[in-house]
């Protein structure tokens, strides 16, 4: 399976490569791959064997594989968690002993990353499809992920997208939940007793326990998409959502410099956790409250003129 294959099975874009030990500058949480391959799109050429590894290390070893361990940085950055792992010695607790396989291989290896404010599910995705290819887990990774054993953001989640539910019920509006997760995490529409025709809008929600904004290259596929960015989930007295069409949020990102970083002019998305003063009074004018979703809803399909009077 290739490194390319890996990502794209969480809807991310790989960055990089750089070789291993080297210095990644993405302060961002995500995603990382470690690899035997500087071709993200291609498989091994050839079986590449470890002999030298002791039995239990061996039994794990893929020799067709080119990715050797999936990683994530949930709660910091990418350029600091893997500058940890760089600095692990094998056999101790800490710093990065998930892994800690990858110290022991005596080969070229390569690091590849991506941004995202969802590291959990994307490690989740990458390693389930790493396993269905493969039979196995990549060689460095003991476990299958953590999610299952940290439910926060799937709880993080839940609480957004309920929480989002209802504005868009108390504007009015009906909210239905597509049953696979395909980019898509809520459809709100008005029904055909109110406007003569069926109107819907595509809803991506990036929900989070402080405040955090992203952007993604993948979401111009929708038309019509509004990116719900719901923050402070956790305290309902705090809790407020932006939203942005993409083109709205591409402009903001634009502003601020963002599509200008090598992680979304390259890797083709950005991520920051920590939204500085200017970028929260450019996302200002796109505060939402249960009054303004159906404007918004009017905005992002282009309704036209007859149907936008009813609203």
């Amino acid at each position: 399976m290739t490194v390319a294959e890996i990502f794209d099975a969480a809807g991310l874009t790989a960055n990089g490569p750089v070789p291993w030990r080297s210095k990644v500058g993405e302060s961002s949480p995500g995603i990382y791959v470690v690899a035997l391959t500087n071709d993200s799109s291609a498989e091994l050429p050839c079986a590449v064997d470890a002999e030298y590894l002791n039995p239990q290390d061996a039994k794990r070893w893929l020799r067709n594989e080119a990715v050797v361990y999936i990683g994530r940085a949930a709660n910091q950055g990418l350029s600091k968690r893997l500058s940890q792992f760089y600095h692990h010695k094998h056999g101790q607790k800490s710093p990065h002993r998930g892994g800690e396989s990858v110290i022991l291989l005596q080969c070229d290896l390569w690091v590849y990353w991506a941004p995202t404010t969802d590291s959990i599910r994307a490690e989740q995705r990458m390693l389930a499809a790493f396993k269905d290819r493969a039979g196995k887990l990549p060689f460095a990774n003991r476990l299958g992920g953590t999610a299952e054993k940290n439910p926060d953001t799937k709880l993080v989640e839940f609480a957004g997208r309920n929480w989002l539910a209802s504005q868009l019920f108390r504007s009015g509006l009906e909210v239905a939940r597509p049953e696979r997760d395909r980019g898509i995490d809520l459809i709100a529409y008005l029904d055909m007793d109110e406007c003569g025709s069926f109107i819907a809008c595509p809803i991506q929600m990036k929900a989070a326990t402080n405040a955090t904004f992203s952007l993604s290259h993948k979401y111009r596929k929708f038309p019509d998409l509004i990116l719900a960015y719901v923050w402070n989930v956790e305290d309902p007295a705090k809790t407020t959502c932006f939203a942005l069409t993409y083109d709205e949020a591409h402009a903001v990102a634009k502003t601020m410099g963002y599509t200008e970083s090598p992680s979304f002019a390259i890797g083709g998305a950005y991520t920051t956790t920590k939204p500085s003063a200017t970028l929260r009074e450019l996302l200002a004018p796109f505060e939402m409250n249960s009054t303004k979703w159906r404007a918004k809803l009017a905005q992002s399909v282009k309704l036209r003129a007859p149907f936008d009077a009813r609203l």
